[in-house]
C-alpha cells in the first residue's frame, strides 16, 4: 500500500525555522466515525475550508487543537503517522465540528489502527492536495498584500494627515471624507481583487465531487478551470506579474505551463 509520505503532495507540519513556543500549536483533522487523523495543519482558517468541502461531500471530520491537546505519548506526531492516532473515546462521542479538547482525559492514543484501505488513502491524498493548493496559493497572496501594504504605506499617511487638516478647516464639509476613502478605496484596489480569486478558487473546489473523482481527475480540472475566461487568469497577470511576479508563481503551483 502506498504511503501518503511518498505522494508528491505530502509535506510535514515541522521545520527548522518554528519557534519553540510555536511547535506544537497546530491542528488535525479526525475522522469521527473512525476516530483517526488523516491530516495535520498549522492553519487553522484553511483547515475550515477543507471542513467545509468534505461536509458537502458527506464525510465528517472534527478539527482539533493540538495546542490544548494532551499528546505526550507522541510529542513528534507528524502527517506521516498522524493516521495510526485518534483521541480517547470522550472526544468523539459527539460529532462536533471543533472538538472539545477541554474534557477531563481527553488525550491523544494509539489506536493500532490497519493500513489506509485504497478508498481511505484515496480520500486522504485528496486531502492533502487541496491543502498544499490552498497553502502555497494563501502565501503567495499574503506576499502580494504585504507588498501592496508597503507601497502604499505614504499614500495611506498622506491622506489620514489631509483628511486630518481638513476637517480642521471644513468640519462640516463631508465631501472631503467621501473623496479621500474613495482614493483609499482605489489604493487597496489590488489587494482587494485577490479575495475574488480566492473566493473562485473555493468555488470551484466546493462544486467538484471529491468522493467520485480522483487526486489527478481534480488537478487536471482546477488546472482547466484556471484557464477559463470565468477565472480571469490573463486579468491576474496584468494586476500581479511585476514586481513580485505573482503570475508565473501561481502559474507554478498549479502545475501550468
Amino acid at each position: 500500500m502506498i504511503k501518503i509520505k511518498e505522494s508528491p503532495y505530502y509535506f510535514s507540519i515541522h521545520s527548522n525555522d518554528l519557534l519553540d513556543k510555536e511547535k506544537y500549536n497546530f491542528f488535525g483533522m479526525l475522522s469521527g466515525k473512525q476516530n483517526r487523523f488523516y491530516i495535520l495543519h498549522r492553519n487553522h482558517s484553511l483547515l475550515k475550508i477543507l471542513q467545509i468541502l468534505l461536509s458537502k461531500n458527506f464525510y465528517t471530520f472534527s478539527i482539533v487543537s493540538f495546542k490544548h491537546f494532551i499528546f505526550d505519548t507522541h510529542k513528534e506526531i507528524d502527517n506521516h503517522d498522524c493516521c495510526e492516532w485518534g483521541g480517547t473515546p470522550n472526544m468523539t462521542h459527539t460529532l462536533e465540528l471543533e472538538a472539545n479538547t477541554s474534557i477531563l482525559e481527553s488525550k491523544l492514543i494509539n489506536n493500532n489502527f490497519n493500513s489506509f484501505t485504497l478508498s481511505e488513502f484515496e480520500l486522504q491524498e485528496k486531502m492533502f492536495f487541496i491543502m498544499d493548493i490552498l497553502t502555497k496559493i494563501d502565501n503567495l497572496f499574503k506576499k502580494i498584500r504585504d507588498y501592496e501594504i508597503d507601497i502604499k504605506k505614504p499614500t495611506h499617511d498622506g491622506y489620514n494627515e489631509l483628511q486630518k487638516y481638513l476637517e480642521i478647516i471644513c468640519p462640516n464639509d463631508k465631501n472631503i471624507s467621501d473623496f479621500i476613502e474613495k482614493e483609499r478605496q482605489q489604493t487597496q484596489m489590488k489587494s482587494l481583487i485577490l479575495d475574488t480569486y480566492w473566493d473562485r478558487l473555493f468555488l470551484f473546489f466546493y462544486n467538484v465531487d471529491l468522493r467520485n473523482n480522483s487526486t489527478s481527475y481534480l488537478s487536471e480540472s482546477l488546472k482547466t478551470y484556471i484557464k477559463t475566461p470565468e477565472f480571469e487568469l490573463e486579468g491576474f497577470k496584468r494586476l500581479y506579474q511585476d514586481p513580485h511576479n505573482a503570475y508565473t508563481e501561481l502559474c507554478n503551483i498549479l502545475g501550468i505551463v
